[in-house]
């Protein structure tokens, strides 16, 4: 009847299920379609001023649910607990999925700061994409 999504990697591959029962006997079998979510991965640095960090946030809150992006930070390995901490404190981490410290596939957000001025730019081009 619904669907049961499952998460594999940081690159999510979800898996979902949906029962139909339409009178049609083909239209009763269960349906399987594969779906592919892509990881926005945004510089750590991003998080720090001179960006807002409302900006930030609600930059990575539409990536995840309007656009269904994973949304990864990326930090040298010896700054993930500082970084963990300080987004944790600004309530930051919310949408975040992980913090990596390696290349991971994806689009890599390669933006000077996130301001009010240019937020709605950046998301439009990430919807465009």
């Amino acid at each position: 009847m619904g669907f049961e999504p499952t998460m594999f990697t940081t690159w999510v591959w979800v898996f979902k299920t949906h029962a139909f029962q339409p009178a049609s006997p083909l239209a009763q079998k269960k349906i399987k379609c594969v779906t592919y979510y892509m990881n926005l991965i945004v510089p750590a640095e991003l998080c720090e001023p001179p960006s807002e960090g409302l900006m930030f946030r609600h930059l990575l809150m539409v990536s995840k649910y309007d656009l269904s992006y994973c949304n990864l930070v990326f930090c040298q390995e010896d700054m993930v607990d500082l970084y963990y901490r300080y987004m944790k404190k600004k309530f930051i981490f919310d949408f975040v999925d992980d913090i990596v410290t390696q290349k991971e596939q994806g689009y890599f957000l390669n933006i000077k700061n996130i301001r009010a001025e240019n937020v709605n730019n950046v998301i439009e081009n990430l919807r465009l994409l």
